[in-house]
């Protein structure tokens, strides 16, 4: 199952309990009680399938070896955008599972989604990014992703730096081998205000101290050309959008997984 944090309603999950190593499973497909793997050669709980031996061959012969099982454990940090909301029926991370699964191999993921919460904002059960990094983060994490988020605004550039710095090195110190992908906020519309259009400045700066790969969905322009993917709230987005922010965000993922070295 896919691993989100303790259920607070009709608006998803919290980040009060940390979830133990055990407890971290990876996503099962249903259609073959396996879990996410894309390779065509694992077949239930995991086992490599054999090629099939030719009528009168010989079994030790001709046969390749199975490919390594790799699992890629994967903590995903973020907002409302990452929790889900009413506006929408899928979140992105759902999304892109499968399809991540079909290039990195099995993918064992933590959903640490909190609506109205930032780096310094505390979200809707009372904690930041960088609490439920410190809850979160384990050291077999190869990657983790920073999503966000509109919900700092508000907060002044100083302190916002250095949440962010906090943030961003603990996580480090937690997981060294891991990745480190952090996306800065969304807006909504072509011009966002002040106080949300400074937001990614700051994040780039505090990312790339550490080594991590940014990306500013807003100077790439997502969700605020279409309103079509937007929900009736006008701030979230709705199904169609959380599967454009899929397929934004999923070949991220898979190239940082896919290139070596920390980071």
């Amino acid at each position: 199952m896919l691993n989100l944090i303790s259920p607070v309603g009709p608006h998803g999950y919290d980040a009060e309990q940390p979830v133990p190593d055990h407890a971290r499973r990876s996503y099962e497909v249903s259609l073959c009680g396996a879990r996410f793997c894309g390779a065509a050669g694992i077949g239930l709980r995991g086992r490599p399938i054999s090629s099939p031996t030719k009528a009168g061959g010989n079994a030790g012969h001709n046969v390749p070896s199975p490919k390594p099982i790799v699992t890629q454990h994967i903590l995903v940090i973020g907002d409302s955008l990452t929790q889900g909301s009413p506006e929408s029926t899928v979140t992105w991370p759902a999304l892109v599972w499968p399809t991540l699964a079909a290039s990195v191999g099995i993918v064992d993921p933590v959903i640490a989604g909190e609506g109205a919460s930032g780096y310094v904002h505390p979200g809707n059960a009372g904690s930041t990014f960088g609490e439920r990094a410190t809850m979160y983060v384990n050291p077999k994490d190869e990657l983790v992703v920073f999503f966000g988020s509109s919900n700092d605004s508000v907060a002044s550039a100083s302190v916002l730096a250095s949440a962010a710095h906090v943030a961003f090195a603990n996580t480090k110190a937690a997981a060294p081998a891991a990745k480190l992908l952090v996306i800065g906020p969304v807006a909504t519309n072509p011009t966002p205000g002040p106080g949300l259009a400074r937001i990614p400045g700051i994040l780039r700066s505090e990312a790339l101290a550490v080594g991590a790969v940014f990306v500013d969905p807003i100077a790439e322009g997502w969700l605020a050309t279409d309103p079509e993917l937007i929900g009736s709230d006008r701030v979230h987005p709705n199904d169609a959008g959380q599967k454009y922010l899929a397929e934004q965000i999923g070949p991220l993922m898979r190239n940082a997984l896919q290139t070596s070295g920390g980071g």
